[in-house]
């Protein structure tokens, strides 16, 4: 016997007569708006059972899981929701049994769709429908419609040659053909070791080495004696900050990198936190390892103004991009760059080695600091349209590229009749001043590159790029170079152990340099075709 609650209304357990709550479905479809009782199956109305309305059938097919109302139209609901009928239903209390034709399959068991399209007129506009049919694999799958309006169905290739299982092609939208350009980004996996050490861009650790060698034979060219020990420290300490340098500012240039479109692969960064090869905290906390490395062989530093040129060389290439100073970000990246890398840099090691400075290395690292500050220039240059639309403030964001570019090539010129000037006054020997007089062919043949607008070729950008920076390595060797050749000249040889310590830098550097330059060129014949 039923149990009857308050009202006389029977509580319909499982399987119990009686009407549910909600009422009839002809109630509820009175309350929706007008037009949607065209989409209603009369096969809901008429599926009635010999225990009641919705009686064991409306159990039997009881939902398990109570997923929220989804009023949208139709059109609108994705396809593997339940129909809109039996959430309404569910809404109100009833339980209806739900036709095999309103079930919606499994993902898994569902069949793809052709895209067969039926409209139904209804009194607020045209409802479009789709009704699945299993299709061959060679066919196109209908994908969601995206925003309002009715599901379009797949545009079709744009020819049949292009066809290919799977793909959507836009007839309206054309395909774009690649850009022509050398092969500078990472490939798109790789082992985390070998994405970690492009992350730091090794190669660039040349300048640094080749810094530290021309210090330590200036040193030996006044006559100090070598002190190998402070000489591999000082070069750990270069490489350390100049690492961490490099895992810094790929942290913190994250953004200006994303947004530079025609990186080079000099500039623009490492690209390897752009293509998602390795989330940006691990350059982060790669860049405060090297930060605490490095602090720890400036505190153990032999006197106080070397430790205070070390922590403020540390300073300037951490917030090089770092917050709060950001100094690559106020149009200063340029000069804190040729600072740290090319001024303290080589005095420091000057020091450590000799003391006091000589009028000789003073000359000859400030010609060099201007060197480094007119090829950052150079360098920000390249990465001009990504900076601007980041806000990133370098020298050719504030001025314009036109300008750095005229700046680059009066100050090179400029640059180059001073060191004549130099060289016939005596401020510096002879022998190194002619090998930095031999590198003015290098600026010479960027700054006409430049001239002609050659940063607007992604190909040609690369070369004018490299050249540019190769330029400070060259004239680091040719100090260094020069310097030596003085002394044996002069019958005044310098310490054994380092003449072979600058002979093998040299031929490494040539080695890298050398097939650096045949990739280079092999590169630029495959994009000519």
């Amino acid at each position: 016997m039923p149990v009857t609650g308050r009202q006389g209304r029977v509580r319909a357990g499982r399987g119990a007569p009686g009407p549910r709550r909600g009422g009839s479905p002809g109630r509820l479809f009175s309350t929706l708006p007008p037009g949607w009782s065209l989409l209603r199956s009369p096969a809901v109305d008429e599926q009635k059972t010999d225990t009641g309305r919705y009686g064991e059938a409306a159990a039997r097919h009881r939902p398990t899981d109570h997923r929220p109302t989804d009023h949208r139209p139709m059109g609108h609901r994705p396809r593997t929701h339940r129909s809109w009928a039996t959430d309404h239903r569910s809404r109100a209390g009833a339980r209806p049994a739900v036709p095999e034709h309103h079930r919606c399959p499994r993902s898994a068991d569902r069949p793809r769709s052709a895209g067969t399209r039926t409209d139904v007129r209804t009194d607020t506009g045209v409802v479009t429908s789709l009704r699945a049919a299993a299709v061959g694999p060679e066919e196109h799958r209908h994908t969601p419609p995206a925003g309002r309006g009715a599901p379009r169905p797949p545009a079709p290739p744009d020819s049949p040659a292009d066809r290919r299982p799977g793909v959507r092609h836009s007839p309206t939208r054309p395909r774009k053909a690649p850009m022509a350009t050398t092969d500078i980004a990472p490939p798109a996996s790789m082992s985390p070791l070998k994405a970690f050490i492009l992350l730091g861009r090794f190669k660039f650790l040349f300048q640094s080495l080749l810094v530290v060698c021309m210090g330590v034979t200036a040193a030996q060219h006044d006559g100090a004696d070598l002190d190998l020990g402070w000489a591999a420290g000082i070069l750990l300490f270069a490489w350390v900050v100049h690492l961490m340098t490099h895992y810094c500012n790929e942290y913190f240039d994250l953004e200006a990198d994303r947004a530079n479109e025609a990186p080079t692969s000099w500039t623009g960064g490492s690209r390897i936190l752009v293509r998602g090869l390795l989330p940006p905290i691990v350059s982060l906390g790669a860049s405060f390892v090297l930060l605490f490395v490095a602090m720890f062989i400036a505190a153990a530093m032999p006197d106080t103004p070397s430790r205070l040129m070390a922590v403020t060389i540390l300073v300037g290439a951490w917030f090089y991009t770092a917050p709060p100073l950001k100094f690559n970000y106020r149009a200063l990246g340029e000069f804190i760059c040729a600072l740290t890398l090319y001024g303290l840099g080589p005095l420091l090691v000057f020091r450590l080695q000799a003391g006091p400075f000589s009028r000789t290395v003073a000359v000859c690292v400030a010609v060099i600091f201007c060197f480094q500050f007119l090829r950052m220039a150079v360098m920000n240059l390249a990465d001009v349209d990504g900076d601007r639309r980041v806000g990133k403030i370098t020298l050719a964001v504030r001025f314009g590229p036109r300008a750095v570019v005229r700046l680059f090539v009066f100050a090179q010129v400029l640059l180059y009749a001073v060191l004549v000037l130099i060289v016939a006054l005596s401020a510096v020997p002879l022998l190194p001043g002619l090998a930095l007089l031999a590198t003015f062919p290098v600026p010479l043949w960027v700054g006409t590159r430049l001239w002609r607008g050659a940063l607007a070729d992604p190909r040609r950008a690369n070369a004018v790029t490299f050249w540019s920076s190769m330029h400070m390595p060259a004239t680091s060797v040719a100090v260094m170079v020069g310097l030596l050749a003085d002394m044996f000249a002069g019958g005044d040889a310098p310490d054994t152990r380092w003449s072979v310590v600058c002979g093998a830098s040299l031929a490494f550097f040539a080695v890298w340099f050398t097939r650096t330059v045949r990739r280079a060129a092999a590169e630029a014949r495959r994009a000519d075709g």
